[in-house]
């Protein structure tokens, strides 16, 4: 911990790192880049569940169109079943992963509390007050300069 002392800034947290002072990042640009392809991952997921369930339902048609014996079957019940795991584990893997903007959503409403609003609050009376000081002092040299 000899290279790494926090140090508190008016704006916020922050780390130095040997001598230089480096802002400690909120959101992780991995986290941003993992939300880029979540719509790419579900439609994919979601294409694979419905090709698989397309292949399932074509050969069983065929099934029953051609009155195929068991026997002759090209399509075993093994390979059925698999198809048949594989596009409800897809649909059910596409439908159940949040999309960009819920995952957005979750992110920031368990970084939103009272004490945190609090806090905004009371740095945005604070910034008020500083600000209407500045402006006061200005409008005080401008009357004067105009004397």
């Amino acid at each position: 911990m000899e290279y790494w002392t926090i140090t508190q800034r008016c704006m916020g947290r922050g780390l130095k790192r040997r001598g230089k002072f480096v802002m400690e990042p909120i959101v992780s640009p991995w986290f941003i880049y993992l939300l880029g392809l979540l719509g790419p991952i579900t439609a994919v997921s979601a294409l694979l569940g419905i090709t698989s369930f397309v292949i399932l339902l074509i050969f069983t048609f065929f099934k029953y169109i051609d009155d195929v014996k068991d026997e002759d079957n090209f399509l075993s019940k093994t390979s059925k079943r698999l198809f048949l795991i594989i596009g409800v584990i897809c649909i059910m893997f596409s439908l159940f992963i949040p999309n960009k903007n819920t995952l957005i959503s979750m992110y920031v409403a368990k970084n939103i509390t009272y004490e945190n609003i609090e806090k905004i609050t009371k740095k945005g009376e604070d910034i008020k007050g500083m600000l209407k000081k500045d402006i006061m002092d200005m409008i005080r040299e401008i009357k004067k300069e105009e004397k």
